[in-house]
């Protein structure tokens, strides 16, 4: 996503009647106040325009489920699902059109992308999807960015020994296959080979979300998904002759593992082949290879929304980023979701499965930048309701050394002389006083 000449932009909120009274009891001079009073109904508002563009998706999210989960959807069906898909999108660019910012005299839309932050990760083929939601950079300054994945995210494999398959199974087998999209259940001969068997696997990959192939070690099952969430479970219901299918399965079942990676020598969080950091200085979503294995680096140089703390730009340097809502930017490695209106490629009466795709992908790219903002006004509330409070008076400060300390007056002994007054002064302080030579009648004036 690139940026255009808008950003960076700070934006100045006016306080709603309702963010004043929430803070009424605090001191409504103090800067931090008056910063949260103009960013929170901001981000109030973004937040309101981006949840009903979730709320649109969601719903087209299961109309089209119903469509690419029934192979026998009619036309009547489908032309129902399309005109609700065909709504959803017209209402999307409504949502987006609608939601203005007024800067400088000038009106600009907040979510035709040009308030992303700008970076440059879309041009690296390892990189399938890449969403900045928050960044710590100074204006006209820029953060590069180094990501190091360690070891790619895995399949979930399970392998059976080749002595099983060597002259064909010795007797009439069922299995049950079990992956990531469904079970299926699958009945060989005796005398069928290694690679029939992995033929008809493979025939229903698409449905059980598992394939097979033959390899020197024997026969390998993968789950087409990598990651922790990615399994394969596989079951010998029927064998008459002596287990020799079970006794070559080591194991059952099987599970895959998410990527290892590092994002500027920070340990990143993983699922599957998605990794993110999240913390205030840096906030960053990417979707890579699954392959990838290697270091990888791009640079942030720029955009998003600026919520300055006054009117001076350079006293604050986080910034989010506001990604488009238009329906020919939102979407993911599938697609567009304008991919998806009548007449487009991944229409439903098209391919109602890579549609249904689109439409998860735009809208796990929602989801994701609502859980940020969310986590953005939270804190500014947290932060700015902190420094707003009245704070404790001072402690007073300890009396300085060269002030007075108490002090008393002795008689001098019998036989001494009575006329040196500092000599017959007793300290009752820590430190010791140098007093001019006057007369004694200075320490017994009243």
């Amino acid at each position: 996503m690139e940026t255009g000449a808008w950003a960076p932009v700070s934006i100045f909120c006016s306080a709603s009647n309702y963010y004043q009274d929430l803070f009424s009891n605090c001191n409504p001079t103090s800067l931090p106040l008056r910063a949260i009073m103009r960013s929170i109904p901001f981000l109030t508002d973004t937040l309101s325009s981006l949840n009903q563009a979730l709320s649109l998706l969601s719903e087209i999210h299961v109309a089209v489920g119903m469509v690419q989960s029934d192979d026998q959807a009619d036309a009547f069906m489908l032309a129902s699902k399309q005109k609700k898909v065909d709504s959803a999108l017209d209402l999307m660019k409504q949502i987006a059109n609608s939601a203005t910012l007024e800067y400088q005299g000038q009106v600009k839309q907040l979510f035709d992308g040009s308030f992303a932050i700008s970076h440059t990760a879309a041009s690296l083929s390892a990189v399938r999807e890449s969403q900045i939601f928050e960044v710590d950079l100074p204006n006209g300054g820029t953060k590069n960015i180094t990501v190091e994945v360690e070891q790619a995210a895995q399949p979930a494999e399970i392998l059976i020994p080749r002595s099983v398959f060597d002259h064909g199974l010795a007797s009439d087998v069922v299995l049950d296959i079990i992956g990531d999209l469904g079970r299926e259940t699958f009945a060989f001969e005796a005398g069928t080979t290694g690679h029939q068997i992995c033929g008809m696997i493979n025939l229903f990959a698409s449905d059980t979300g598992v394939d097979a192939k033959i390899i020197d070690e024997g026969m390998r099952l993968r789950s087409l998904e990598v990651g922790s969430q990615a399994s394969i479970e596989i079951s010998v219901v029927s064998e008459p002759t002596h287990g020799q299918l079970t006794n070559a399965i080591p194991q059952n079942a099987a599970q895959g593992c998410d990527a290892l990676a590092m994002i500027n020598g920070v340990p990143a969080q993983a699922s599957s082949s998605s990794i993110s950091l999240q913390t205030t200085k840096l906030d960053v979503f990417l979707n890579l290879h699954p392959q990838f294995e290697g270091k990888l680096s791009f640079v942030i140089h720029g955009g998003g929304v600026h919520l300055s703390a006054s009117n001076n730009h350079a006293d604050n340097s986080r910034r989010i980023g506001l990604m488009s809502l238009l329906p020919a930017n939102l979407g993911g490695r599938s697609g567009r979701l304008f991919e998806i209106a009548s007449g487009q490629r991944s229409c439903l009466s098209s391919d109602p499965r890579v549609a249904f795709d689109i439409i998860s992908q735009a809208k796990n790219q929602l989801d994701r930048l609502i859980a940020r903002l969310v986590v953005v006004k939270e804190r500014e509330i947290e932060e700015s309701a902190q420094k707003a409070m009245p704070q404790p008076a001072p402690e007073p400060k300890p009396a300085r050394k060269k002030s007075f300390p108490n002090y008393r007056l002795t008689q001098p002994e019998a036989g001494h002389s009575q006329t040196a007054a500092p000599q017959i002064l007793v300290q009752a302080g820590s430190s010791v006083l140098d007093f001019p030579d006057e007369s004694a009648d200075i320490f017994t004036r009243r």
